[in-house]
């Protein structure tokens, strides 16, 4: 490559980026290091470092050329490698940064670009050269630059695409990455760790997490790859670790991570603390998503899962679509590049997770499928910032079943998984998410003691384990003291014999336009319930809600079976729905006595406190319900299923969060994974329900049933899982105004 001087005059611009992005002589390409020929198909390593650094430290090496930079009368020296010389020999750091939006189009469209060439090439000038004068400052010396405007020959395709294949390792193997962030101030970080009040230092937090760093692929990836990382700010400063923070807080991220967990501590509860940066038009650290799980995998050889990879990035930004699979890859490994796979989108997706799969990595079968899913609710969007939580959500894999060997069918599109057979599907009762804390509560004791009885064990392994997902070792400890043990036997007794659907009738009447109401009558009561069932059917998928007008009620398609309501739901297109619901979920409980009672049970089992010190929240278990535990099992889509087993007969109650509004029982068969753990599941818990071989639904605390199942091994039908949409909107544009609450 000749060497590259700045020409002067705009007329010379073209040919300035003509000869950075697509000038290089293949056939004079030296290394400088060992001087032998480059293959541009092994990778070229390009890195540069400022001329008046060189003589300041008095280096002279072999060069490969020179650039010309203006504003700094200085000039940029750059030199060429093969990639494994720059990671044996060479001390050098990686820049992460957001493409100027202008450098962005010229670099795509090439001459056919819009924009001011002559602006276009000051910013590949001058951007690099004041991050490495930036840099050189902050670190005390002068190391060599890669920073992808000068290192990457953006206009000449076979070398661009061996320098993409190797940025992953280009930034796991810098000595340093330094992440610019070009719309960020020291001020916002001044403002963080040294704040008066509380509300100054989470608008501090929430400005950095603003920063449009954080919503990019490719820079979420490189993060990911980064052995040590240091951050700058649009002045081209260096960030110093604050002087007050602990040893493991080694970069800016996991530095706002921990003054947002001491913010919420003091605050008591996190809406205060998210209501107060206005969340929804301002980012909070929790919607960054898993950066720094992902890079700590990496860090220590832990396999990422394809699910986590997936809901790190799906969410961000790209240029181009097809650079998503080139941040997934980055972070997998899996061997596949970009080229290997489909043009197809969702086809891509799948090839990636069936060879995930092939390595034992079962969470796409976790994942919500794409059919699921429906259009994107921007208000949801927004409200979860650059983290999909539609779509997985249940943290990182804790442990696997020692033989997790996965094959294929004969087409190879379907895997065949070894799972447990637990049993048939019985029942379905869905767990209204209107409901408030108290009134599901004694929903699902009424539904456990159906089952369980009065025997403690079974109860509390049904009720603390399988609904609530509490490891129940931890229960029978706590009942073990102070008498509890005793007192939940008595109450359970009582509960048994005074819970009020026992001594329930019910009909039902027609009111005006037609509005269809339930009375229910108390049999040790003259007083009557009449609620309007409006507020419930149509409400458990949420396609067909009436607060949306969707449907009406036909009044001749109502059926009441027992305490089973049957209705008929005419869509807008004329088609017909059924739905079915339970009626005692319509009732609201205000017995003085009976909420004591409950009380004293969620209190004993510690339910409603948090003494069972629960390592993924520090909400108590019914809290935690009606938060993250309610975005697991979909929020609305949640529902109790009645399961027995083929060999003993034992029946079983199971949290399921199910993919769809399965009403009918037929053929839907629940399979658990056995000694697959994640983050926010029960060890041995993790399954799937399957109906004719189609996954239809997922469980995560369904663990401590009986004791008859063996392996065998099922074959599982693959469905399309949801495409990559990034969040486009624009956070801080209404600074510190407004709240968004996370939407179930």
């Amino acid at each position: 490559m000749a060497a590259l001087v700045d020409l002067g005059g705009v007329g010379t611009e073209q040919v300035f980026l003509n000869a950075l992005w697509a000038a290089i002589d293949v056939n004079n390409l030296k290394c400088c290091q060992c001087y032998s020929q480059i293959d541009l198909r092994c990778g070229l390593a390009r890195t540069f470092c400022l001329r008046s650094q060189c003589v300041a430290e008095g280096q002279q090496c072999s060069y490969s050329a020179i650039i010309e930079v203006p504003t700094l009368d200085d000039q940029l020296i750059i030199y060429h490698r093969h990639m494994e010389c720059l990671f044996q020999f060479t001390e050098y750091v990686a820049i992460s940064h957001v493409w100027h939006r202008d450098v962005a189009d010229a670099q795509y469209h090439k001459k056919k670009s819009t924009v001011q060439i002559s602006d276009v090439a000051r910013i590949i000038r001058d951007v690099p050269a004041r991050v490495c004068q930036g840099v050189f400052q902050g670190l005390g010396k002068g190391v060599e630059i890669w920073h992808d405007y000068i290192s990457v020959p953006q206009w000449q395709d076979e070398a661009k695409w061996a320098i993409i294949q190797a940025i992953p390792q280009i930034f796991e193997r810098a000595m340093l990455t330094t992440a610019y962030l070009s719309d960020l101030d020291v001020a916002s970080i001044s403002a963080m760790r040294e704040g008066s009040s509380s509300s100054e230092r989470c608008r501090g937090i929430s400005n950095i997490c603003n920063a449009k760093w954080f919503s990019r692929v490719w820079t979420a990836m490189e993060f990911t790859q980064s052995d040590t990382i240091r951050f700058m700010t649009k002045d081209f400063v260096l960030v110093n670790k604050h002087l007050h923070s602990s040893p493991e807080h080694h970069d800016l991220f996991e530095e706002i991570k921990h003054k947002w967990s001491t913010e919420l501590r003091e605050a008591g509860i996190a809406i205060r603390i998210e209501a107060m940066v206005g969340m929804g038009y301002n980012l909070v650290p929790w919607q960054l998503g898993p950066l720094n799980l992902v890079r700590r995998h990496n860090k220590d050889g832990i396999r990422n899962s394809f699910a986590i990879a997936h809901e790190l990035l799906s969410r961000r930004c790209v240029t181009c679509p097809r650079d998503f699979f080139h941040g997934l890859l980055g972070i997998l490994k899996t061997g596949q590049t970009e080229k290997d796979l489909s043009e197809d989108m969702s086809e891509a997706l799948l090839q990636v997770a069936r060879r995930c799969l092939r390595n034992g990595d079962l969470s796409p079968l976790f994942m919500v499928p794409a059919a699921a899913q429906g259009l994107l609710n921007e208000r949801k969007v927004r409200s979860y910032g650059y983290i999909d939580l539609d779509t997985f959500a249940l943290g990182a894999e804790e442990g696997m079943l020692s033989d997790s060997k996965v094959l294929f069918n004969v087409t190879g599109e379907h895997p065949i998984v070894k799972a447990e057979r637990i049993g048939m599907i019985q029942r379905i009762v869905r767990d209204y998410w209107h409901k408030n804390v108290k009134e599901r509560f004694l929903i699902l004791v009424r539904l456990t003691i159906e089952v369980t009885g009065v025997d403690v064990d079974s109860f509390v392994r049904t009720l603390g384990g399988r609904l609530y997902g509490q490891e129940t070792r931890k229960i029978f400890d706590h009942l073990s003291k102070e008498g509890r043990r005793s007192l939940l036997e008595s109450r359970l007794s009582i509960l048994r014999d005074t819970l009020p659907d026992l001594n329930l009738t019910f009909g039902f009447v027609l009111g005006e336009n037609p509005v269809l109401y339930v009375r229910k009558h108390r049999t040790e009561s003259s007083s009557q319930y009449t609620v309007n069932l409006a507020e419930y059917l149509g409400n458990d998928d949420g396609k067909f809600s009436i607060g949306w007008d969707q449907f009406h009620l036909s009044a001749r398609a109502i059926r009441l079976d027992g305490t089973t309501l049957t209705a008929q739901l005419k869509t807008r297109d004329g088609r017909w729905l059924t739905d079915r619901v339970d009626v005692r979920s319509f009732i609201t409980y205000s017995s003085k006595e009976t909420e004591e009672d409950l009380d004293l049970v969620a209190d004993a089992m510690g339910l409603s406190n948090r003494v069972l010190d629960s390592r993924v929240t520090p909400l108590s278990p019914l809290e935690f319900l009606n938060s993250h535990g309610g975005t697991i099992h979909l929020g609305s889509q949640t529902a109790v299923v009645r399961v027995s087993c083929p060999a003993c007969c034992q029946e079983f109650l199971i949290r399921t969060a199910f993919f769809s509004n399965e009403s009918q029982v037929a053929d839907l068969t629940a399979w658990r994974i056995p000694g697959l753990k994640y983050e926010f599941s029960l060890e041995g818990g993790a399954g799937f329900v399957l109906n004719n071989g189609r996954i239809v639904g997922r469980f995560l605390w369904a663990s401590e049933t009986c004791d008859c199942h063996k392996l065998e091994e099922v074959e599982v039908l693959l469905s399309d899982l949801p495409v990559p949409r990034g969040n486009q909107f624009e956070y801080g544009s209404s600074p510190n105004t407004g709240w968004i609450a996370v939407a179930q």
